[in-house]
């Protein structure tokens, strides 16, 4: 993962102060939390007790909760509601849901197993189905109208997007249109959580073992390393080791990249090259096609010409024309420099011994020695100036001077779902504690998604009581190395 991308991602995390998903324990779940640790919603999850069978219990406690405080409400609710009857009672309620379902997605990601993917599935439609009764209530709709425009700008901005996003989920629907754009949304919802396992599953399952010497050559010392360290992980043999192998490359970032940069055998590079595009390309063509085709009926369903109208509602851009527009002038700018740069590289690949057209799996590999030539350094120079804990602390550097806040080690105040898994605080010039974050460094493609992403684990929120946002910063490095580019 690039230094770059990790800081802007704990900038992310040090300023997540906005309200989301968090959670107080609420009527009826108390008596259950003993047993159940996704019911134990006082503070941080209990990563170190929860387990596969406690996600369809608890959540369905969750659900009868929800179903019951929303009817409430909805009995509750007069033409004289106020912000707190209404944006904050939603709030309330929903928050055990977002919290429990909240950290058994993010186990899904960075911990998956087939138990926990039974439980995800049985629960996921039933999760959604609530959901869209939540955001389809007409009675909640029309106290959240009421309003009017005395609210201050924040608290309207807060109406308005909570209007949207009902709008646009469907809440003007009726008879079977509204069935229709519900049985979608399940649907929806359970296509793209097989997309995701999919695409996991081919890269664990491919699995390139390199038993000749030559065949790795071009490969840094690092890299080679790790190629070694995860053939003998994967019991592709009884002993490895950086020089002799065997060397085990896969479909991860910090074995794909590598290879693709420095590996000198063009025939291994258009191996794993086409093994990485076409990934899980079999099964989830069809998932594609299915979810492009729900899309846009619930577009229609909505009153939308396509499903890119119902996205652009939400965002900046206001209609399609505009972004094709903006889309050309990007094209015009960006590929006659494009094309420059590739004859450039494939002139410098010529030179330098390249016969014949430069394939896709050849640009990283001459754009790599480019690079080098060019500038007279290699990334793996650069190594052992950025071990993950030289990072850390130059970035929490950054992360002082910027905003004038210290970020702290606080390992043991906070369960964690893998034993290098970091648990940090952010303190501000008082030595008050203003945020936290987890940090899950390392890649581990058996169980692990793929990429870097911060999320959060509890917002900071007035309605609920909570001061404290807490974040999730998740990475995919190398831990055979510890050390991150």
């Amino acid at each position: 993962m690039r230094f770059a991308s990790s800081m802007l991602l704990l900038l992310r995390a040090a300023r997540a102060l906005q309200p989301a998903l968090a959670a107080s324990p609420r009527r009826g779940l108390c008596a259950s939390a003993v047993m159940n640790p996704l019911l134990e919603q006082d503070g941080l999850p209990k990563f170190a007790s929860i387990k596969e069978e406690h996600v369809e219990p608890a959540v369905s406690t969750i659900l009868e909760d929800l179903d019951a405080n929303l009817q409430s409400l909805e009995a509750s609710l007069s033409k004289g509601a106020t912000y707190e009857d209404t944006v904050e009672a939603l709030e309330k309620i929903s928050a055990p849901l977002g919290y429990a379902w909240g950290v058994v997605g993010h186990l899904k990601g960075v911990k998956d197993s087939e138990d926990l993917r039974a439980a995800h599935a049985a629960m996921q439609p039933k999760v959604v189905e609530a959901t869209q009764k939540l955001g389809q209530s007409r009675k909640v709709y029309e106290a959240l109208e009421g309003l009017g425009d005395s609210l201050s700008p924040t608290r309207k901005r807060v109406v308005d997007a909570n209007l949207r996003s009902m709008r646009l989920g469907g809440v003007a629907l009726e008879g079977a249109a509204k069935d229709e754009y519900n049985k979608n949304q399940v649907r929806l919802s359970e296509l793209s959580t097989a997309f995701s396992n999919n695409v996991l599953d081919a890269t664990k399952a491919f699995k390139l073992v390199v038993t000749d010497a030559a065949d790795v050559e071009g490969l840094p010392p690092s890299a080679k390393g790790a190629a070694a360290e995860k053939a003998a992980s994967a019991d592709k043999c009884e002993k490895a080791d950086a020089d002799n192998g065997p060397w085990l490359l896969g479909l991860d970032a910090p074995s794909y990249i590598p290879a693709m940069q420095h590996l000198k055998s063009s025939a291994l590079r258009e191996k794993l090259y086409e093994a990485f595009v076409t990934r899980a390309g079999d099964v989830n063509a069809p998932l594609i096609d299915e979810i492009l085709t729900l899309k846009g009926e619930q577009a229609k369903l909505l009153g939308f010409g396509t499903y890119a109208d119902v996205s652009l509602q939400a965002k900046m851009a206001s209609s399609v024309a505009e972004i094709e527009e903006l889309h050309e002038l990007l094209a015009a700018k960006a590929t006659p420099a494009a094309k420059a740069e590739l004859e450039n590289l494939e002139a410098y690949a010529a030179k330098n011994g390249h016969a014949g057209a430069l394939e896709h799996w050849d640009v990283p590999f001459w754009a790599e020695r480019l690079r080098e030539e060019k500038f007279a350094f290699s990334e793996e120079e650069l190594r052992p100036y950025f071990a993950l804990p030289a990072v850390l602390d130059g970035l929490f550097g950054v992360i002082g001077r910027l905003f004038g806040v210290t970020v702290a080690a606080a390992d043991g105040k906070a369960d964690t779902w893998w034993d290098d898994v970091r648990y940090f605080e952010i303190s501000d010039a008082a030595g008050d504690v203003v945020a936290s974050f987890y940090l899950d460094p390392y890649s581990r493609p058996e169980n692990k998604r793929g990429g870097a992403w911060m999320d959060v684990c509890i917002g900071r929120s007035k309605a609920l009581g909570r001061g404290v946002p807490t974040a999730y910063l998740t990475c995919n490095g190398s831990p055979s190395t510890a050390v991150w580019d």
